[in-house]
């Protein structure tokens, strides 16, 4: 209707300006125009629209592609991976906190009263027992122990409720398998930046069964969950062994409490022997204690450490517990190593 309107406006001023020969010359079109918009008004913007969207998509085949089109498609892949790495994660963190307060039976009907220094979080989609869990579940394994399953939601894959099943993982999400990711349990006598510390003992009997877990021990602080996936070689640099920029992008997003980044088996800067480092986001205590202790004796602790100093994107990691050879898996297979770089992620429990 606009057109119409725009149309008896034009002609209105040829008349007004006395230009009857150009409407005597085009009074056909004129009438025919003019018949169009009293009988079929509607149906002719119809068709003008159809027009214009057809128009509008020729015209769309021209435009050229974003020119950051790969690199945005990569960094999307990458968040993917992250978020769906958080996500298992936090499942076995839920996991945890039960065992801890005494809540938790395995599913194959075990009960674990108690976590312990070296305990293993792990899928196993080859595992006979998980044929609809296969892609929602986790193995714990604990030192002396066969490994337990733990299904992670309360249904499997084909809507079946699963026994003792609790929702640890959110409905429609999946994990990794565990020759690529694993959870791992730290439970220390010091805080991880002290140099002497090491794994805690847990009380036994005269015939080494666990009778009370250090790790459960009111005042122990030194608890760390420790998580890490192996990146795939899309997003390593084959010449240099760098993680890629397109990754680095993506943890770029994430908080630094988030406490997340890639570790590499490298040399660092200044040294001569290698060791895992960690390249990210990470504000966390036993990365910035020993600075801290320095940042209270020079100012004698009148002034709170600057939040600045307390974000790092970069840690070496103490190679008195991450040893070369730490981040093992399903049957003990290596995940991250010199030639294979890792997610990582890490807070206390």
């Amino acid at each position: 209707m606009f057109f119409c309107a725009y149309f008896f406006f034009v002609t209105f001023l040829l008349q007004m300006w006395g230009k009857y020969a150009f409407l005597l010359i085009f009074s056909k079109i004129y009438g025919t125009i003019l018949h169009i918009c009293i009988y079929g008004g509607a149906d002719f913007m119809y068709l003008l629209m159809l027009l214009a969207t057809f128009m509008a998509s020729l015209y769309g085949y021209n435009l050229s592609a974003r020119p950051d089109y790969d690199r945005d498609v990569a960094r999307k892949k990458a968040a993917a991976i992250i978020f769906k790495f958080t996500l298992q994660h936090n499942a076995v963190r839920k996991i945890l906190v039960d065992i801890g307060n005494g809540e938790f039976v395995s599913n194959d009907a075990s009960e674990i009263p108690w976590n312990l220094p070296g305990d293993v979080f792990y899928a196993d989609f080859s595992s006979s027992s998980v044929q609809d869990n296969e892609d929602i579940h986790l193995f714990i394994k604990q030192e002396g122990q066969d490994e337990h399953l733990i299904y992670l939601r309360s249904q499997n894959n084909k809507g079946d409720l699963n026994p003792d099943g609790r929702d640890y993982l959110m409905f429609g999400r999946q994990v990794y398998d565990g020759e690529e990711m694993a959870t791992k349990i730290i439970c220390l006598d010091k805080p991880l930046n002290e140099t002497d510390s090491k794994y805690c003992e847990s009380t036994k009997d005269e015939d080494g069964n666990v009778t009370a877990s250090c790790c459960n021990s009111g005042g122990n602080d030194a608890k760390y969950i420790i998580s890490y996936k192996r990146l795939d070689a899309r997003w390593v640099n084959r010449i240099t062994g760098d993680v890629g920029l397109d990754f680095v992008r993506a943890l770029n997003q994430k908080l630094y409490y988030d406490n997340i980044g890639v570790i590499r088996w490298t040399k660092p800067e200044g040294s001569s022997d290698k060791a895992w480092v960690f390249r990210g986001k990470i504000n966390f205590l036993p990365v910035y204690a020993n600075d801290l202790d320095q940042w209270n004796e020079d100012h004698q602790n009148s002034l709170n450490y600057p939040v600045e100093n307390r974000n790092r994107s970069e840690w070496i990691l103490p190679d008195w517990i991450f040893t070369e050879n730490f981040f093992t898996g399903k049957n003990g297979n290596l995940i991250c190593d010199a030639n294979r770089p890792c997610l990582f992620k890490i807070q206390n429990f």
